[in-house]
């Protein structure tokens, strides 16, 4: 990024933990090369998302498929190539759980207490003919050199 600029770009496919996993607590931070957290009034990270989807095998999804609307989880639903997963137990046909908040959420927790935990990829609620993939979607604004931080 440079100072002024915005940068919202969809990651598909990211590198990300795979499997049939609980998660406990999922927290993110904008750091530099070296981990050292960026300030606010350096990069403002309107937000940040992270949310599972399946895709169909074959099918690479990609920018291209994201709708002119802002917000691929929000608008975009599922079609017949991916599907975003929804949540299961009582919420499964009214929610999706993703993880991501913009930057007043700095440094708050996502702990979830034990003995609970977010289950994610089962392999039994993978549709036939799908794979399980993570998205991310970044919103970040470039305040370098602004005039009014």
């Amino acid at each position: 990024m440079n100072p002024g600029s915005v940068a919202n770009p969809y990651l598909f496919d990211i590198d990300f933990p795979r499997g049939h996993i609980g998660i406990k607590g999922f927290d993110a931070e904008v750091v530099d090369q070296g981990g050292k957290p960026i300030p606010l009034h350096e990069t403002y990270l309107h937000h940040w998302l992270v949310q599972p989807y399946y895709v169909c095998k074959g099918f690479n999804l990609s920018q291209r498929d994201m709708p002119t609307n802002h917000g691929f989880s929000r608008h975009l639903g599922s079609s017949p190539d991916y599907i975003l997963v929804k949540n299961g137990g009582l919420c499964r046909n009214n929610a999706r759980h993703f993880f991501g908040l913009g930057s007043e959420t700095r440094k708050t927790s996502t702990r979830v207490p034990d003995p609970y935990a977010i289950e994610i990829d089962n392999p039994e609620e993978t549709p036939d003919g799908y794979e399980f993939k993570w998205l991310l979607d970044i919103h970040a604004i470039d305040t370098r050199g602004v005039v009014d931080k």
